[in-house]
């Protein structure tokens, strides 16, 4: 058995997932014809004539380099002899193998949250409170009333993600079903928030939540992932104040993430893009099952649309740098001072002791990751290569959240060690596999647990 050849194999599936996924967001094969006046796409990489800035079919590269994914606007330029650039397509030539060669109309400007909604309408669908079955199943044929009394268990997902993902972390290991299995059998409704993640921000998603939980009176525990910490933190002291209950945040960006600063489109796009490789490992290949992995490389296929188009219609201004402010999922999510959404929470501290959560320091194993030193400032060692983006973070991280993030609610107000579950460097826990952990489903069914109610 050849790990290399395995990987190699298992990303060409997954990229052949994708490509169906893709044709939905319009992006297309760039050998496919799409307006008569366009160029062949053998033309532009032998560096034939520059596309001019307005023409509206773009084409973006995904490239491997020495292991490593990355995205280019434009097809990579050939040279043409020593010394010699050959033409431009407005894309550095950039060494390494293409992957796949996509092509698309660009997005106009004021089309661009639709475009949006549509990669949330694929990678997220049956948006909507709905209601987990006995048998563990999430009915979607009616929307879910929240019982006016009693008690109810809230999951809410991630960016990229759905309910059914949350669901299925918890069937894919017996200690994650024997948890799914008693929650069913204690509360009085287990329940999922299934909201888009990219076209509106945290606040939004929280509003729509809270309209839903107008009328109930009963108490609610929420597990949440992710982004879903900041829906779930802006709906309880936001939303629903008066609604009692306890949260449990895992790798949620409470402080925000580096990973949504401003100026990281791109660099976002190439992370997610290799992060998807990695978390399909051990997969299975010739049943094509990649949960986790196939939206992650969905959407950054979607995203590089974005891009393309962005740098189009606004080559070399501070907005084409600047591309993830037009994302209001992942701008609410930016781990800077000006981030508006969490400033508001972070100037009136709540220590609340209704509040938990679950962190990590991700430690990449000898074998693998390669891509990760050149994401992460504190395990690079030496200078990021080209074809990489800059570093995205500079301290602890579990792949896509800081992990200080995670417990931090204002300036001089964290979660209490007390209260949270931290995986160390090394323990091999990362931001998309919390779930199986079972040192995590145990910490869920001590901090639900309380006097007459056991899990």
């Amino acid at each position: 058995m050849n790990p290399a050849n395995d990987l190699r194999q298992q990303r060409d599936q997954l990229l052949k997932q994708c490509d169906s996924s893709w044709e939905q967001l319009e992006i297309f094969d760039a050998s496919a014809p799409l307006l008569d006046r366009e160029q062949s796409v053998s033309t532009l990489r032998r560096g034939g004539r520059r596309k001019r800035s307005d023409e509206p079919v773009k084409v973006v590269t995904l490239m491997e380099t020495d292991g490593v994914l990355h995205w280019e606007v434009g097809v990579p330029v050939r040279r043409t002899g020593p010394g010699r650039r050959g033409g431009r397509l407005g894309a550095a030539r950039v060494a390494g193998q293409p992957l796949r060669e996509l092509k698309f109309t660009t997005i106009p400007p004021n089309q661009i949250g639709q475009f949006l909604q549509t990669i949330d309408d694929l990678l997220t669908p049956n948006q909507g409170l709905w209601t987990v079955n006995r048998a563990g199943k999430i009915v979607t044929s009616k929307p879910a009333r929240p019982v006016a009394k009693g008690r109810i268990l809230l999951l809410i997902h991630g960016t990229f993600s759905n309910s059914g993902n949350v669901v299925e972390s918890f069937q894919s290991t017996s200690h994650g079903q024997a948890f799914l299995r008693s929650a069913i059998g204690k509360y009085d409704q287990v329940l999922v928030w299934t909201h888009p993640t990219l076209s509106v921000s945290p606040l939004l998603n929280a509003l729509d939540l809270g309209r839903h939980f107008s009328s109930t009176q009963a108490e609610v525990d929420v597990i949440c992932h992710s982004r879903g910490g900041l829906v779930c933190r802006f709906w309880r002291e936001a939303f629903s104040p008066g609604i009692a209950g306890r949260s449990i945040f895992v790798g949620a960006p409470l402080g925000g993430t580096s990973l949504a600063a401003p100026h990281r489109l791109k660099a976002v796009i190439d992370l997610i893009s290799n992060i998807s490789i990695e978390v399909g490992r051990g997969a299975s290949v010739a049943g094509l099952v990649f949960p986790l992995a196939s939206p992650f490389m969905t959407a950054a296929g979607g995203l590089m649309k974005l891009l393309g188009s962005v740098t189009s219609v606004v080559a070399n201004t501070p907005l084409a740098d600047a591309a993830v402010t037009l994302v209001p999922g992942l701008a609410a999510q930016s781990r800077v001072g000006n981030n508006a959404e969490i400033v508001r929470f972070r100037s009136a501290p709540l220590d609340s002791p209704d509040y938990f959560a679950v962190q990590a320091d991700f430690e990449p194993p000898p074998v693998g990751w390669k891509f990760w030193k050149l994401f992460n400032a504190r395990r690079a060692g030496t200078a990021i290569v080209d074809a990489a983006a800059d570093a995205v973070f500079d301290a602890p991280n579990d792949l896509v959240v800081d992990t200080a993030a995670m417990v931090d609610l204002a300036d001089d107000v964290s979660i209490a060690n007390d209260r949270t579950l931290t995986f160390p460097a090394g323990a091999g826990v990362h931001h998309v596999n919390y779930f199986d952990h079972q040192d995590t489903i145990e910490f869920f069914r001590q901090r639900l647990s309380r006097p007459g109610f056991q899990l």
